[in-house]
């Protein structure tokens, strides 16, 4: 199990957790979680919302879920406040750990890790046996969803992404990503205490990100130098903040720097390695809890994501459809067990080269995958942009490289006035990069809408890259 194989590592570790005010050896970290379990365990919880920022209260909570065998639901920080609600019902959580006490509910007890407040949840909600971890994406549509995860899946990519990386002899991982992200979670607290390895957490404000929208650049290279890490996980906004650094001659001991969570350009990547910046590119998802393919040293191809890793198998369907075997969740949350081959659609086209590295060709449906690493369905903001008063259609398209992208039929003049009133609606991950304005409406006549007059996107597309960027009297 997961924890057991952890805490074995933990115990042999004297510099297993580093934050801004002090240093913890393994042992510590152990006696911290085990306290917290023994009190989780007292007061009858059995699933657990964790509401805090990186630090060590995280993963000592994190570990004392593990311990007592408590279904632990990450609480993402990014979150608005709506979609915090949806997931503390939909989980049917009975308690959340935060920071500080949470308007709206009774008192929380004191812990050394924060404040717990129990719940009364709405109604039960039945889990698949097993379930160590719910975690959530940010949701296509805004209302998130969970994802049912084992002690046994974690450890799995976890030790395959130990063997993987050994060779890099990484001691320090400064955790860039929140903790409430799975692939952070798993890779980068997990993997090095596996390692032996001294994980560095501190806050998100400290690394200069701002919620899942961006990154300061300047905060957050200052951090890095700091800190001095060999290792980072990164996305893809947040490799240009790496390439400056390089660029600008400051220190640092890079040894890994994993890549993942959408699409890098690649023109990003060949300056990166031109640099000379150790850069590994992964991919994978939730369902097969996080990572499934990634290029290592003696197993790395620019412009592919890696080969499969060993505890899982890939294949590609007649239709060039991405699809994952082995090491898969145990379902979505109030949703029964699939029935069907073992095989797990990823929604993703790729290919499998002659010497079995993959490569990611796209996506397969609409999904908009930001610079972020955040999930999107461009139908959730068409709506709520066709909300707005003056708002008759819109377009939304985008992607890692051009964001976020809006075309709208409207009688209003001003396009910021009209992302304003959009992004008071939105978390941040979702807001729009630009917003275009044009007064020729869809139409049938010219194919940009089915019969039944749902978008043609690829009609829109090329409507877009055909005319000029002033759509003002388009």
């Amino acid at each position: 199990m997961l924890f057991d194989t952890l805490a074995l590592a933990l115990e042999q570790n004297d510099s297993a957790l580093q934050t801004e005010t002090e240093t913890l050896a393994g042992s510590a970290v152990l006696a911290r979680a085990g306290e917290l379990a023994t009190k989780l365990e007292r007061q009858g919880v059995r699933r657990l919302g964790i509401l805090l920022d990186n630090g060590a209260d995280w993963a000592i909570a994190d570990l004392a879920a593990l311990q007592a065998g408590i279904a632990a639901v990450p609480i993402p920080g990014f979150f608005t406040p709506a979609q915090r609600r949806h997931l503390t019902e939909d989980a049917a959580l009975d308690a959340i750990l935060a920071a500080a006490p949470l308007p709206g509910l009774t008192a929380g007890n004191r812990t050394a890790c924060g404040y717990l407040h129990r719940l009364t949840p709405p109604a039960s909600v039945s889990l698949p046996e097993g379930t160590a971890k719910i975690t959530y994406t940010s949701g296509t549509t805004g209302e998130p969803k969970g994802v049912c995860l084992s002690q046994d899946n974690m450890l799995a990519v976890a030790r395959a992404l130990q063997t993987a990386t050994t060779p890099l002899k990484v001691r320090r991982h400064l955790c860039l990503l929140p903790l409430a992200v799975l692939l952070e979670n798993i890779a980068g607290l997990y993997v090095p205490w596996l390692s032996g390895a001294c994980v560095t957490l501190l806050p998100m404000s400290d690394l200069g990100i701002r919620g899942a929208a961006g990154a300061d650049p300047a905060a957050m290279l200052g951090t890095l130098t700091q800190w001095q890490p060999h290792s980072l996980i990164l996305v893809p906004a947040l490799l240009p903040v790496i390439l400056a650094g390089r660029q600008q001659g400051l220190p640092d001991s890079y040894r890994c720097l994993a890549l993942g969570g959408g699409r890098t350009a690649a023109s990003l990547q060949q300056r990166a390695r031109a640099l000379r910046l150790p850069l590994y590119e992964g991919y994978g998802l939730s369902e097969a809890a996080s990572v499934v393919a990634f290029n290592h040293p003696g197993a790395e191809r620019p412009g592919s994501v890696g080969r499969p890793l060993p505890h899982v198998e890939v294949s590609i369907g007649p239709n060039g459809d991405v699809r994952v075997r082995g090491n898969r969740f145990l379902g979505y949350l109030g949703e029964a067990a699939p029935e069907d081959d073992g095989w797990l659609d990823t929604g993703d086209r790729g290919h499998i080269d002659a010497d079995g590295y993959l490569v990611i060709d796209g996506r397969r449906k609409n999904t908009i995958v930001t610079a972020m690493g955040r999930n999107l369905a461009p139908e959730w903001l068409e709506a709520e942009l066709c909300d707005l008063p003056d708002v008759d259609q819109a377009f939304v398209y985008g992607d890692e490289s051009i964001g976020i992208q809006a075309l709208v039929v409207s009688r209003q003049q001003d396009p910021r006035a009209l992302q304003r009133a959009l992004d008071d609606r939105l978390p941040d991950y979702a807001r729009l990069t630009n917003l275009h304005i044009t007064t020729r409406p869809f139409t049938r006549e010219r194919g940009e809408l089915t019969a039944n007059g749902r978008l043609r996107r690829a009609v829109l597309t090329r409507r877009i890259k055909e005319a000029s960027w002033d759509f003002s009297t388009a």
